[in-house]
C-alpha cells in the first residue's frame, strides 16, 4: 500500500469513528504502522483534537493561565523587591535617625 492510500485510510478511520482501526494504527510503533514518527505524532494529534477537542482547549487555557499566573506572580516579587528595598530602607532609617539625633541636638 502506497503512503497516498495509507494515509487515505487511516484519515477515514479517523474521521468515521472507526476506533478499531484507530487503534490500531495509532498504538503501534512507526515501523508496524508504515508511518514515521512524525506523522504518527500528528495523526495522533488529530485524533485527540476530534475526540477530545474542548478537553484540549481547556486544557491549554489551564497552561496559559499557569504561565500568566507564574510570570505575573515573579513580577510581583520584583516589584516588591524594588519597592522594599533592604538597602534603601536601611538608609532611610538611618537617614531618620540622623535627623532625630539632629533635632535633639537642636533642642538641648
Amino acid at each position: 500500500m502506497n503512503n497516498e492510500a495509507r494515509g487515505n485510510i487511516i484519515n477515514a478511520a479517523i474521521q468515521s469513528g472507526d476506533d478499531f482501526t484507530t487503534a490500531a494504527v495509532l498504538n503501534s510503533p512507526p515501523w508496524l504502522s508504515g508511518l514515521r514518527p512524525a506523522e504518527l505524532e500528528l495523526r495522533r494529534g488529530a485524533w485527540r483534537r476530534l475526540r477530545h477537542g474542548p478537553a484540549l482547549e481547556r486544557l491549554e487555557r489551564l497552561k496559559r493561565a499557569a504561565a500568566d499566573t507564574q510570570r505575573g506572580g515573579t513580577a510581583l516579587l520584583m516589584f516588591r523587591e524594588e519597592l522594599y528595598d533592604r538597602k534603601v530602607v536601611e538608609t532611610a532609617e538611618a537617614s531618620e535617625r540622623e535627623a532625630a539625633e539632629a533635632l535633639a541636638a537642636v533642642k538641648a
